[in-house]
């Protein structure tokens, strides 16, 4: 984000900004701009952003009014899709408990956070099941070491990568290097330790690689070149197939 676009949003008032926490109203410059600051949360005054911030929370306390975006609720978590999805399907499963983020994570969530990861599971399971074109397609499901949002949530991610909303390196390495931690090593973290400590300059120095090819290392210097090569690695149900809303 340019030094300009910063400064825009630094100034907005907070009755202005906090209308972002409903990102369906608003315009692709809009958006591009509401994600640009989630990514950059850590470094920001959160009093500033407290509404970028908080952007998770009315999915979990009130999910009758984002019924366009939940794919699924329990007891314990709900499951909605990503508003700026990475892929094919990008869902986030999300506690109903308040947790803020994993580093507040005791061993006493550890069967939260097994159900979190089963149902992550369960999700992928579904997805290769009513999706024909996703069946032969890798998924993740983890989180991001230094989360840009409060409230912990998993993202359940195909590995095709395929979607607009995926603009620049940083979007990229923070789903294809060590800034991503997969849930079942999240648990093994948790079970082991009793807490969730990740280096956070190790972490933040990943998202500033130079970017590579997720199945073969290719090096890649640009999102362009780096869209037409993973598109090499899509099996063939994927490649005849037009993209489905999940």
């Amino acid at each position: 984000m340019s030094s300009s676009e910063d400064n825009s949003i630094k100034e907005q008032p907070l009755t202005k900004r906090a209308k972002l926490d409903n990102p369906k109203d608003q315009t692709e410059g809009e958006l591009d701009a509401f994600e640009d600051v989630l990514f950059d949360g850590t470094t920001r005054p959160q009093d500033l952003i407290k509404p970028y911030l908080d952007g998770l929370i009315p999915y979990v306390n009130d999910t009758a009014n984002h019924t366009d975006e939940l794919y699924h609720e329990d007891k314990a978590c709900v499951v909605v899709r990503d508003t700026y999805n990475k892929a094919r399907c990008h869902m986030l499963v999300i506690p109903k408990r308040s947790i803020d983020e994993p580093k507040c994570l005791t061993t006493a969530d550890l069967p939260l956070l097994q159900h979190i990861h089963e149902r992550s599971l369960w999700v992928i399971a579904k997805m290769k099941r009513d999706h024909p074109e996703l069946r032969d397609v890798g998924f993740r499901a983890g989180i991001h070491a230094i989360p840009s949002v409060r409230q912990l949530h998993i993202h359940v991610i195909s590995q095709d990568f395929d979607s607009e909303r995926l603009k620049n390196k940083k979007h990229w390495n923070s789903f294809t290097t060590e800034y991503f931690i997969d849930t079942d090593e999240l648990l093994a973290m948790l079970k082991a330790k009793g807490e969730v400590k990740v280096d956070s300059e190790k972490v933040q120095a990943a998202l500033k690689r130079d970017m590579k090819c997720h199945v073969c290392d290719q090096p890649l210097r640009n999102i362009p070149l780096l869209k037409k090569h993973i598109k090499t690695h899509l099996p063939a149900s994927m490649t005849t197939a037009q993209p489905e809303d999940v």
